[in-house]
């Protein structure tokens, strides 16, 4: 479940500790550097995929961020395509706490990525396509990745706000090779600032080892995709009346929700329960089966999580 961890300590006697522990490797940061951290840090060192951004001012180191992938680690390094339970994210997260003698208590969480994989009800590729709204924010195309939406609240200069990122994929057309179903999806929460972290009850690291906080991400990841907004125009609108069609047909144009959302929030919110139930006659609705195909793979990965 937990994809990406930025760790934030200030413990000067770990900091040294760890520096001059064998384990680690210096990493030669070449051409584009994978993380901003790279480019930051006074030294950048290296443990299965793990990344230690060691800081210094003035000959005395001042903070060390890990950057920490579990699902990779998982995987040796190779990919985050299958699934990863709780039990075996803790495992992982203990595993290296006990390795590098990480004072858990002391560790902050200050970046944070989680998710899961799951089969997309229909193609995923038209998923995708008529995905447009969480909550009164825009999905928008992205250019790093084929089949690839993310939603957030633009800054006041339109770029994403670090507060917090729903980011959703079609994994098997990312170049890796390690995902077999071509309807595979993938969801993600990020978060670079510590208020929203903070609401997922994760402080340090400490947090991450109980079970506990996995219940509040799965409820999370369900909430979220409550918030999804999916124009669905492929769906045949059985049941319906002549009347029922006309309207359904019109709410699954993006103008008319953009219409609705500079009258004010309660309209779009309104037209959104309305739209909803039309789907709902139909047998059909499209909200309702990825909700159930997200649940159905939370409850798998928290199985035998003793909460």
């Amino acid at each position: 479940m937990l994809d990406f961890l930025k760790i934030l300590i200030l413990n000067l006697s770990y900091i040294e500790a760890i520096f001059d522990n064998p384990l680690l490797k210096n990493h030669k940061v070449v051409h584009r550097a994978e993380y901003n951290e790279f480019n930051q840090a006074s030294y950048v060192k290296e443990y299965r995929g793990i990344y230690f951004c060691f800081y210094i001012k003035e000959g005395v180191f001042t903070k060390l961020e890990i950057l920490i992938k579990p699902h990779y680690y998982f995987n040796n390094g190779k990919h985050n395509s299958n699934d990863f339970s709780v039990i075996n994210c803790i495992k992982i997260l203990l595993e290296i706490k006990n390795t590098l003698k990480i004072p858990i208590k002391e560790a902050r969480i200050i970046n944070i990525e989680f998710g899961i994989n799951c089969i997309s009800p229909i193609d995923v590729k038209k998923l995708l396509n008529q995905l447009y709204y969480h909550g009164k924010n825009l999905f928008y195309n992205t250019t790093d990745l084929a089949f690839c939406k993310e939603s957030y609240k633009p800054t006041p200069t339109g770029v994403a706000n670090k507060y917090k990122l729903i980011k959703l994929y079609a994994k098997f057309f990312k170049p890796l090779g390690y995902c077999s179903n071509k309807n595979t999806l993938r969801i993600e929460i990020k978060s670079k600032r510590t208020e929203y972290i903070k609401t997922l009850g994760i402080l340090t690291y400490a947090d991450l080892l109980n079970p506990n906080t996995y219940l509040i991400l799965s409820n999370t990841l369900k909430d979220e995709v409550e918030a999804f907004l999916i124009m669905d125009y492929y769906n045949e609108l059985k049941n319906l009346n002549p009347k029922e069609k006309e309207k359904a047909l019109k709410y699954a144009n993006p103008l008319v929700w953009g219409e609705k959302l500079n009258m004010s929030q309660n309209v779009f919110n309104d037209n959104k329960k309305k739209y909803l139930k039309l789907l709902d006659k139909t047998g059909e609705n499209i909200h309702i089966q990825l909700k159930n195909v997200i649940i159905e793979k939370l409850n798998f990965l928290l199985k035998g999580v003793p909460i």
